[in-house]
C-alpha cells in the first residue's frame, strides 16, 4: 500500500510530465472567472447608473408638478399627495427604464420589480416655519439686498450715530426730570418754611426788644415787665393799713377810705400783670415753637432734597456709563456703506454739548450744606432740649412767673437775667434764619426762569394740537371696518398655522410732552438695534421683511375711501399688526410713524440755534420743535408725500419706507403665520397640504449571466450593495428630493 502512494505521490507532484498543460488550465479557468465577474460588474454598475438616473428623472418630473398660485409668491409646493406623487413618479421612472423594442444586442436588461414607494413628510409642508423661511431666503436673495441698502443703510442709518446720543440725552434728561421737579419742590417748601420761621422770629422780636409804652399793669411785651416789676415789688411788700382809731376824725376817715379804694385797685392791678406777666410768657412759648417746628421741617427738607441731588447726580453718571448698547451694529452698518447724500454726524457734537449741560441740574453739595448748617444752629438757638437756648431760658422765666410771688429781689434779678438771654438767643436765631433764607434765596442756581416756563406751556400746547391731528387721523382710519370678517376669517388661518394673533401695536403715551419723548426714544431704540442686528448678524429677517414688502400690497393713498381700506390694499399693515380691522392697523402704523418722526426731529432740534439758545435748558425748546414738525410731517405722509429724513440728508421717506423700517420691530413668529393665512386667502393653497419634500424608493433588477454565487458573496462582503435571487442582481434605491 505505501509503495502505490509513493507511486501516485512521484506521478502528480514529483514527475513534471504535462505540469505546463495544467498550469496553463488552471490559469485560463481563472481568467475567465475574472472576466465573468468583471463583466457581470460592470452590467450591475451600469444598472446601478441607469436606475439612478431614471429615479432621478422621476422624481424631478414628480416634483415639477408643483402648485402654481404659490408660485406667484416665489414658493413651490407640490400639487397632490402621496397618490398622486407615486402615479407620477411610477409611470417616468418604468418610462426610462423601458427597454426600446427591436432586433439588437442588449448589454443589461434592468428592470422595475414590484411597486414604487412614496413618502411624503408631515413635517416639510409649505407650512413648515423652517421650509418656508428658506424659500422666502432663496427667492429674496438677489433682489433684497439692493432694496435693503437703498432704503435702509442710505437713508435710515444716516441718523443712527446722533440718534444714539439723542437717545442718551432723553434717558438721562427724562429720568431724573421727576426728581429735579421734587427737589425744586422741597426748595420751594424750605423757602417758604424759613419765610416763616423769620415771620416768627419776627413777631417774637418785637415782644422782645420793643421799648416800654404801657403803664402798669399792662404788660405788652418783656420791657413792660421787666419795668413794672419795681411797682409790682412795691404793692406787693407795702404794710397793711392800720386799723382806724376811735377819734378818727372826718378827714381822716376820708384818707382812709381813698386809701382802701386804692389798695383794693392796686389788688386788682396785681391780677392784672401776674395774668399779662403769663400771658406774654404764653406768647414767647407759641413763637418759639413755631420758629422751631419750622426749621424741623425745613431741615428734614433740606435733607430730603439733599438726597434727590445725589440721586439725580447718580443718574446722570449712571446712564452715561451705560451708554445706550442698542445702536452699535446700527452704527457698524452705517459706517460700513459711507455715501455722499449727507448725514447727522454734525449734529452730534451739539447733542453731547447739551448732554454735559444737563450738568447744571445737578446743585453744588456746599450749598446744602451751607443751609443745612445755618439751619441747624438757628434751630439749636431755639430748641427746646437745651436750657441754655431760647426755649430754654422763656421756660425757666415761665415757670418764675407762674409760680406766683415774683417780686423778690433773687426773683427780679434772675428775670432781669432769664430776659437778657432771652434777647441774646432771639437776635442769634434771628440772624441764622435770615442767613439760611439768603443762601436758599441768593445761592440757589435757578432751574427755569420765564423763558423755560413759556417753552413748557408752549410745549405741552404743541402736543395737545398734535394730539388732535393724530387722533383725527386715527380715528378717521379706525372708523373704516372694512373687510372685519375677512380679516377675521384670516386669522382662523393664522391660528391654523400656529400663529398667536394678539395686539402687535406699540403703546405710546402722549399725555404730555416728556412721556412722549422718552416712548418715542424707546421705540427707535429698539428699531435701530433690530436693523443692526438684522444688518450684521441676520439676513433672515432682513429678507422676510422684503418678502412681505414686495409680495404684499400696503396702503396706497391714491385708493380712496372704503377701497382704500380694504385688506387688499393693506395686506402689509394686517401681517404687521393683526389687528380686529384695516382701519385699525393703518392708524398703528401711523402712531409708530409718529413716534419715529418725532423722534428724529427731536435730534434735528439740536441743529437750531434757536433751541441751543436756552443751554442747559434746551428740553423745553427741543420738545416745542420736535412736536411742531412731526404735525408737519405727518400732514404729508399721510398724503402719501415723503418729507425729508433729516435736515442734514436728502434721502425722504415716505409711508412704505416707515412700515420697512418698523417691519424688524413686530413678532416674527405672528408675522410668519399671517404671511401664510394671506397667501392661503389669496390663492386658495392650503399650505399645510403643500409638500416640499419627497422620499420615493424603488427596487430594480439586473439578469447576471455568469456566477451568481461569486456576486452574491461579492454583495455579502460588501463589495457591491445589491443582493442576488434567482440569477438576478436587486439594486435596491432610496432618493430624496426638496424645493
Amino acid at each position: 500500500m505505501i509503495g502505490f502512494l509513493k507511486k501516485i505521490y512521484h506521478k502528480f507532484i514529483v514527475d513534471e510530465n504535462g505540469a505546463v498543460s495544467i498550469y496553463a488550465i488552471i490559469i485560463t479557468l481563472l481568467l475567465f472567472i475574472f472576466n465573468a465577474v468583471l463583466i457581470d460588474f460592470i452590467r450591475i454598475m451600469a444598472a446601478e447608473r441607469e436606475t439612478d438616473t431614471a429615479m432621478k428623472t422621476a422624481i424631478r418630473s414628480t416634483m415639477s408638478a408643483y402648485n402654481q398660485d404659490v408660485k406667484g409668491y416665489g414658493l413651490f409646493g407640490f400639487e397632490g399627495g402621496e397618490s398622486e406623487a407615486k402615479e407620477i413618479f411610477d409611470k417616468v421612472l418604468r418610462e426610462n427604464l423601458k427597454q426600446e423594442e427591436g432586433d439588437y444586442f442588449s448589454f443589461i436588461d434592468t428592470k422595475l420589480e414590484d411597486d414604487v414607494n412614496i413618502i411624503v413628510s408631515d413635517r416639510r409642508m409649505l407650512s413648515n416655519k423652517t421650509t418656508f423661511e428658506y424659500q422666502v431666503l432663496e427667492e429674496m436673495k438677489y433682489s433684497a439686498p439692493m432694496e435693503i441698502g437703498k432704503t435702509i443703510i442710505e437713508g435710515f442709518l444716516q441718523v443712527s450715530k446722533a440718534m444714539q446720543e439723542a437717545s442718551t440725552y432723553v434717558e438721562i434728561a427724562t429720568s431724573i426730570q421727576d426728581d429735579v421737579e421734587d427737589r425744586e419742590e422741597k426748595l420751594d417748601k424750605i423757602k417758604s418754611k424759613l419765610e416763616i420761621a423769620q415771620q416768627r422770629s419776627t413777631e417774637l422780636g418785637k415782644v422782645v426788644h420793643s421799648e416800654s409804652t404801657k403803664k402798669f399793669p399792662t404788660v405788652a411785651n418783656l420791657q413792660d415787665l421787666l419795668k413794672h416789676l419795681k411797682k409790682y415789688q412795691e404793692i406787693k411788700e407795702r404794710d397793711p393799713l392800720s386799723e382806724p382809731g376811735e377819734d378818727e376824725k372826718e378827714e381822716e376817715k376820708k384818707e382812709r377810705e381813698e386809701e382802701e379804694e386804692k389798695r383794693e385797685q392796686d389788688d386788682k392791678d396785681i391780677i392784672t400783670f401776674e395774668r399779662q406777666a403769663k400771658e406774654l410768657m404764653d406768647t414767647f412759648k407759641v413763637k418759639s415753637y413755631g420758629m422751631r417746628g419750622e426749621l424741623e421741617d425745613a431741615l428734614t427738607l433740606i435733607e430730603e432734597a439733599k438726597e434727590l441731588n445725589e440721586k439725580i447726580k447718580k443718574t446722570i453718571d449712571d446712564k452715561r456709563a451705560e451708554a445706550n448698547e442698542s445702536y452699535g451694529n446700527a452704527n457698524q452698518a452705517a459706517d460700513m456703506n459711507q455715501n455722499e447724500t449727507g448725514n447727522a454726524d454734525g449734529t452730534i457734537s451739539e447733542i453731547r454739548e447739551a448732554n454735559r449741560k444737563l450738568d447744571d441740574y445737578i446743585i453744588d453739595p456746599e450749598f446744602f450744606t451751607n443751609l443745612e448748617n445755618k439751619t441747624s444752629l438757628a434751630k439749636a438757638e431755639v430748641d427746646l432740649n437745651n436750657d441754655s437756648n431760647l426755649e430754654g431760658q422763656i421756660s425757666l422765666l415761665q415757670s418764675i412767673i407762674d409760680a406766683g410771688d415774683f417780686y423778690r429781689d433773687s426773683d427780679k434779678n434772675r428775670i432781669a437775667s432769664f430776659a437778657g438771654q432771652i434777647k441774646n438767643h432771639q437776635d442769634t436765631a434771628n440772624t441764622l434764619i435770615d442767613e439760611a433764607y439768603e443762601i436758599i434765596t441768593g445761592d440757589r442756581p435757578p432751574i427755569k426762569d420765564e423763558g423755560v416756563e413759556e417753552k413748557e406751556e408752549e410745549a405741552e400746547e404743541e402736543l395737545e394740537s398734535a394730539n388732535e391731528d393724530l387722533d383725527k387721523l386715527l380715528n378717521e382710519a379706525e372708523a373704516m371696518l372694512g373687510d372685519q370678517e375677512l380679516i377675521k376669517q384670516i386669522a382662523d388661518l393664522a391660528a391654523k398655522y400656529e400663529g398667536s394673533i394678539e395686539d402687535s401695536k406699540n403703546e405710546f403715551n402722549r399725555e404730555n410732552p416728556d412721556d412722549v419723548a422718552k416712548d418715542s426714544m424707546n421705540f427707535v431704540d429698539m428699531v435701530f438695534s433690530a436693523i443692526g442686528d438684522a444688518l450684521i448678524n441676520s439676513r433672515d429677517k432682513l429678507y422676510m421683511n422684503e418678502f412681505i414688502m414686495t409680495k404684499f400690497k400696503a396702503h396706497d393713498f391714491k385708493v380712496k375711501g372704503a377701497e382704500g381700506f380694504s385688506l387688499p390694499n393693506n395686506e402689509v399693515e394686517y401681517i404687521m399688526y393683526g389687528l380686529e380691522s384695516t382701519g385699525a392697523n393703518y392708524a398703528a402704523a401711523l402712531t409708530e410713524i409718529f413716534a419715529f418722526r418725532f423722534a428724529v426731529n427731536f435730534v434735528e432740534s439740536f441743529t437750531d440755534a434757536k433751541v441751543r439758545a436756552f443751554g442747559p435748558y434746551m428740553w423745553a425748546a427741543a420738545l416745542v420743535y420736535a412736536l411742531t414738525h412731526t404735525i408737519a410731517d405727518m400732514s404729508k405722509i399721510s398724503s402719501g408725500e415723503k418729507p425729508r429724513f433729516f435736515k442734514s440728508i436728502r434721502y425722504k421717506a415716505g409711508y412704505h419706507d416707515y412700515l420697512k423700517i418698523f417691519l424688524f420691530m413686530h413678532p416674527e413668529g405672528n408675522k410668519i403665520a399671517r404671511t401664510m393665512a394671506l397667501i392661503e386667502n389669496n390663492s386658495d393653497a392650503d399650505l399645510t397640504t403643500l409638500p416640499t419634500y419627497i422620499s420615493a424608493e424603488a427596487s430594480t433588477s439586473v439578469k447576471l449571466w455568469f456566477l451568481p454565487g461569486v456576486a452574491n458573496m461579492l454583495g455579502q462582503a460588501g463589495v457591491i450593495s445589491g443582493r442576488v435571487e434567482n440569477n438576478r442582481y436587486f439594486i435596491d434605491k432610496k432618493i430624496d428630493y426638496s424645493y
